[in-house]
């Protein structure tokens, strides 16, 4: 369960990496009955995202606010985890890959796809610089 979100213009996929990727930053915080997420274009970001005391007051509006509160406890968000993942053939794999490979001629199973068609991933990597995570 949960809501969705649609990212800003140029925070994924070939736009993405074209424009030599970008910095994200999210913040979990109970106490204010909030979770906040920022994207920035590379060289967009503000200055304390780089440093020991970021403050994410001065970000600006973030482009997701989800509210913790009776119907979304802040208890749902313990033991977290950072995971980076290539979802190849989107959310549902093999539940709605079939439907949408039929309309551009691929197989019809993802795991054909990701095997037989190697020059359709050529922009699926992840370069990270760096990880930083920060408490209160």
């Amino acid at each position: 369960e949960g809501c969705g979100i649609i990212g800003p213009d140029s925070s994924m996929g070939v736009p993405f990496n074209d424009g030599k990727g970008g910095v994200y930053a999210t913040e979990l915080d109970p106490e204010g009955g909030h979770i906040r997420v920022w994207f920035w274009k590379s060289g967009s970001e503000p200055d304390d995202v780089h440093g020991s005391n970021p403050d994410p007051t001065s970000w600006g509006t973030p482009y997701a606010y989800f509210s913790l509160g009776d119907e979304c406890p802040s208890s749902h968000f313990s033991d977290m985890q950072i995971i980076f993942d290539l979802t190849f053939c989107g959310d549902w794999d093999e539940y709605t890959y079939p439907t949408c490979a039929a309309k551009y001629g691929f197989p019809s199973s993802c795991t054909e796809f990701v095997a037989n068609y190697p020059s359709e991933f050529t922009q699926a990597y992840w370069t990270i610089n760096s990880v930083k995570v920060f408490s209160k």
